[in-house]
């Protein structure tokens, strides 16, 4: 890295999970950052050995660091279940299981907010920016997550560390955009659509304050389970009061619009799973206008269920539209030319949190 442009400077760290592979980089560079030692320039002649016994070097760091993550791999990896092996196969309904998982995004955020390293002894000459080296200073840490699917596990885990945690949310970003969009039906003919109760329990808000909705058009399906099988229940609830109420209504076929809207998707079955059943809430109706937003689009990442994803897309018809950001490029790449998907830039939205 350029280290005069470092030096006394805000950074903005776009930090990748994706590419597992370069996390170790990054990490290492995200120290550098915090605290480095520039040599003395008369070392050159012993090639660079003898500054860090001798002294002989400055101390440099920048002023402020952000790192924005994006896509947080990890995610879904926030809590400890016991596990047990029966049978051959792990399962986790055991109340005395000995085995535990790893809670990775705990973890990672630790890793990632971790300070800086004290400059080698016998110590620096200089401080490059002016700010202390005894006590040493350090240059406040922040970390900025996008869209994050389980918040407040991760900003706990890093409570006894110092860094700044934020959560920012796409998802009211980008119904500011949809509402902006001449096709709006409207809030008599627009509904909001949840997969589950979790991610309603996340939006429900945002979606009162940017679409202005009525509660019984903000609406989400149960999802039910038989075993290890996670299925969804084929009615459409609201709330409203804080009373649970099923929709009993039908949307009109010419006029409604329905947005799905979820953090991520692997394979999209939960997505389209709630397309069909609106198809039904609509009297088998082909013609009516859905459109479904994800922020991450994770699909595994593997090209083959990107390519499933899309089949299922096209089979649902036109009317049907799938948006997301390019927060995992690798994925999303594969959409580009789809007359059915829209890949929306997060780097407007990230330039915005970080101004």
């Amino acid at each position: 890295f350029n280290w005069t442009r470092v030096v006394g400077r805000k950074i903005i760290f776009l930090f990748d999970t994706v590419d597992q592979s370069r996390f170790f980089e990054q990490l290492s560079l995200l120290q550098a950052l915090q605290g480095f030692a520039v040599p003395d320039g008369e070392d050159k002649g012993t090639k660079w050995k003898t500054y860090v016994n001798a002294g002989a070097y400055s101390w440099g760091r920048a002023s402020h660091i952000t790192v924005v993550l994006p896509w947080y791999r990890p995610c879904q990896m926030e809590r400890t279940s016991r596990w047990h092996l029966t049978d051959g196969k792990w399962v986790n309904n055991n109340a005395e299981g000995q085995w535990l998982d790893v809670p990775n995004a705990l973890y990672m955020a630790r890793l990632l907010a971790t300070p800086g390293s004290v400059p080698p002894l016998p110590g620096p000459n200089s401080s490059m920016d002016g700010m202390p080296l005894n006590p040493l200073w350090r240059p406040p840490l922040e970390l900025l997550f996008v869209e994050l699917h389980e918040e407040a596990p991760v900003a706990r885990s890093v409570s006894d560390l110092g860094a700044t945690i934020r959560m920012e949310r796409f998802v009211p970003y980008f119904l500011e955009k949809f509402k902006g969009k001449p096709t709006y039906p409207g809030p008599n003919n627009m509904y909001i659509l949840f997969p589950d109760y979790g991610a309603y329990s996340r939006y429900a808000t945002s979606v009162r304050e940017r679409l202005k909705l009525d509660w019984d058009h903000i609406l989400y399906i149960k999802k039910t389970r038989v075993g290890e099988s996670i299925g969804q229940e084929q009615k459409l609830f609201y709330e409203e009061d804080r009373t649970e109420n099923e929709k009993s209504d039908h949307f009109n076929g010419s006029k409604d619009h329905i947005l799905i809207i979820d953090d991520f998707t692997n394979s999209g079955s939960t997505l389209f799973g709630a397309v069909k059943l609106v198809k039904m809430y609509a009297g088998g109706s082909d013609q009516i206008n859905v459109s479904i937003f994800v922020s991450h689009l994770v699909a595994t990442y593997d090209p083959k269920t990107v390519d499933s994803l899309k089949e299922k897309l096209h089979e649902l018809g036109k009317q049907c539209r799938f948006f997301t950001t390019n927060s995992i490029p690798s994925t999303t790449d594969m959409l580009k030319g789809d007359e059915q998907a829209t890949v929306i830039d997060i780097s407007d939205f990230i330039a915005d949190m970080c101004s």
